[in-house]
């Protein structure tokens, strides 16, 4: 009988080592685990072209027709690639690209440090004007020439608020609809995330938290959705004496990525599924997709790596999907 309880014991202590080992691995990792189950794909990707950049870059600024707009690793250039030519052009800029996107003929580049937004000839790269935004913001996308879509900070930097930018009267104004939880006194750490856009509408995605929210263009509906995850607590939120919002200890992303293309959305997932396997998880990432019109989640899949690298960013246009690495962009097109 002792023997059958310390065989049982053994085997309880063994099941949390495993367990606690799992977490420690996904924790190292910066991944998060999940109670949920993926529906895995083979996407079938075919490299069709490799391109080498002139410089190391962090990010995608942007895409147009024949182009593709990125960010250097310090923030401080711009790199135009043009698809048909096969040409580059640097810009460097006298301040940091944080976000941006092209609209027509125009980059539009924001930086919440200077709290400005800065206008760029999207052919040539030549500066054209900058503009003072008036107040704090963290994230901001060019909606119309003349309207600004922001993530905003209150007079107090306790909260987040959805405000619009008025280009030609100088005005900033609270929209009517807001994230479900933007006004949590939280500094909007736990609603921290990006914007992407296509033609009709515009997607705002959270780090932390399993939600996306599709705004459409005249600001004036929003609606919620969740990825699979479905992460909603989001803990150890601090004010220190100064009054500034900070973490107690690191929290682990969610979401990174995101993209839009024929009516799916595209999330790059940091949580593991339950019938992920750790080391498929944790050597490639992987792509939840979502239909864009009803949120619903339809299927995920590995993108391949650059040797051992990890794509840093990625976008998907049409048939094909674009991977950023340090200094080059992989091509692929799905053959499905």
């Amino acid at each position: 009988m002792k023997k059958k309880i310390l065989l049982l014991g053994l085997l309880s202590l063994s099941s949390l080592i495993l367990i606690y080992c799992l977490h420690t691995i996904c924790l190292e990792q910066n991944l998060k685990v999940g109670n949920f189950d993926r529906h895995l794909v083979n996407a079938e990707l075919k490299k069709v072209e490799e391109i080498i950049l002139p410089i190391e870059v962090y990010s995608f600024a942007g895409f147009s027709d024949n182009s593709v707009f990125l960010t250097s690793k310090k923030l401080n250039e711009i790199v135009k690639y043009n698809f048909k030519t096969k040409k580059s052009i640097i810009k460097k800029i006298n301040h940091k690209n944080h976000n941006s996107n092209i609209l027509g003929d125009s980059l539009f580049s924001f930086d919440p440090y200077f709290r400005k937004m800065y206008i760029y000839d999207a052919n040539t790269l030549k500066f054209e004007s900058e503009t003072n935004l008036n107040v704090g913001f963290d994230r901001a996308i060019a909606v119309t020439k003349d309207i600004v879509l922001l993530r905003s900070a209150t007079e107090k930097y306790s909260k987040t608020i959805l405000s619009a930018f008025n280009v030609k009267t100088k005005s900033n104004s609270k929209l009517k609809i807001q994230l479900k939880d933007s006004l949590e006194v939280d500094g909007g750490l736990k609603t921290d995330g990006f914007f992407v856009s296509d033609n009709s509408s515009i997607i705002y995605t959270q780090y932390k938290k399993g939600n996306f929210y599709k705004i459409n263009k005249a600001l004036d509906e929003i609606k919620n959705f969740s990825t699979i995850d479905n992460i909603q607590n989001v803990e150890g939120v601090k004010m220190s004496s100064d009054s500034s919002y900070y973490y107690e200890k690191p929290v682990l992303n969610a979401n990174l990525l995101t993209s839009i293309s024929k009516d799916k959305f595209y999330v790059v997932s940091f949580v593991k599924g339950n019938s992920d396997k750790l080391s498929e998880f944790t050597k490639y990432r992987i792509l939840d997709v979502y239909n864009l019109k009803t949120g619903k989640y339809i299927e995920s899949f590995y993108i391949p790596n650059k040797g051992t690298e990890k794509t840093s960013d990625f976008n998907v246009i049409d048939n094909k999907i674009y991977l950023l690495f340090n200094n080059s962009i992989m091509v692929y097109e799905f053959n499905k």
